[in-house]
């Protein structure tokens, strides 16, 4: 989860990433 923020900086965050970010 924390990785996909990192690659939310370079790339648009998915739908699903962010659910899972806050669930983290």
């Amino acid at each position: 989860a924390i990785d996909s923020a990192v690659a939310n900086n370079q790339r648009p965050a998915k739908v699903h990433d962010l659910p899972q970010l806050v669930k983290k």
